[in-house]
């Protein structure tokens, strides 16, 4: 990578893909346009923010291969959701359900984690 442009376009063309993924298999089509002019502006604007922060953090994990080695790009990145999951429970605690099977997919994260950085 030599420019910005490359992160960002990378990230854009994931972005693309994944949602023609999405609307091609896991949605009715013909539904999508009424389900989103029916929902709550304030969800709107919030989907649409974790979107752009999603993307600008895709992109920002592209370009950080410039200047750490992809290897510890990826493992930074794959232990996210271990810091997700304790500030969902404190900020979201009344309606976040956290129960066994997020605690064996925080262990499955952390084994994951091992794994990549133990190779």
């Amino acid at each position: 990578m030599r420019e910005w442009a490359e992160p960002v376009v990378g990230s854009l063309v994931g972005a693309a893909a994944g949602l023609v993924a999405y609307a091609l298999v896991g949605t009715d089509l013909r539904k999508v346009g009424a389900a989103v002019r029916g929902a709550d502006p304030r969800g709107r604007w919030l989907w649409a923010l974790s979107g752009v922060l999603t993307i600008s953090a895709q992109t920002c994990l592209i370009a950080a291969s410039q200047y750490v080695p992809v290897a510890i790009a990826v493992v930074i990145s794959a232990a996210v959701p271990i810091v997700v999951l304790p500030v969902s429970v404190v900020f979201l605690r009344r309606t976040e359900a956290v129960g066994p099977a997020t605690g064996v997919g925080a262990l499955l994260v952390l084994a994951g984690v091992a794994g990549l950085v133990l190779d």
